[in-house]
This record gives structure tokens, sequence and C-alpha cells, in this order.
């Protein structure tokens, strides 16, 4: 009976040792250096109308508005922007704000978007 005793206490004393992983890893901290979070370059601050500011400024008229005050509106960047006052430049003046529908890019969704913002006078 000793005999089986030893036998299970070699096998235990072997699998356990199988299963040691060893010594845990040393773990060494550093202080860490301050760092300077990323930032991205100066940009001028972009900002967008919506309707209910709109009541408190003044509308955009799209046949005298500089790309600037185009790109103000919503959903309206410097693309679009550039092809509004290409578009005014080559057909004139647009007779009333729907008439923006005619620049291509310009369709009904991006018009529902502006069309309290805007005036063509």
């Amino acid at each position: 009976m000793i005999g089986m005793r030893a036998g299970w206490l070699v096998c235990l004393s072997l699998l356990l040792a199988a299963c040691d992983p060893g010594p845990a890893p040393i773990i060494i901290e550093t202080p860490r250096a301050s760092v300077t979070p990323y930032t991205t370059p100066a940009r001028r601050p972009t900002v967008r109308m919506t309707a209910t500011s709109a009541s408190r400024a003044a509308l955009v008229n799209i046949n005298t508005a500089d790309e600037a005050a185009l790109e103000r509106l919503p959903r309206i960047g410097a693309s679009l922007a550039k092809r509004i006052i290409t578009y005014r430049a080559q057909n004139g003046p647009f007779r009333r704000a729907e008439d923006i529908k005619n620049v291509p890019g310009i369709g009904d969704a991006i018009y529902g978007a502006i069309k309290a913002l805007i005036t063509a006078e």
C-alpha cells in the first residue's frame, strides 16, 4: 500500500511540475515621460447654420455669397460652394432660391436642408 501511495505522489508531483508555468515574469515599471497629445494643425472653426440660427441671422443671398458664406450652410462643402459660384458666373443670378437645384450635386435633399437659410434677391 505504501508503494501505491508513493506512486500516486510521484505521478502527482510530475503532473504539477508539467503544469508549472515557471517563475512569474518580473515587471519593472518606469516613470512615463510627459506625453503631449497630438493636436491637429490650427484651422479656422467651422460654423454651420441651422434653421433656428437663421432666424437670428440674415439669410445667405446665393447670388452674392462668397465661398466661405456658402460653406457655412449645412451639407455645403468647398466643392459644392465652388460649383454654386461657377454656375452663377456662367448662368447669371438665381431668380429664386429653388433654382439652386440646377447646380450639379444639389438635389431635393440638400435643398431641403438649406431652403430656410437662403434667399435669391
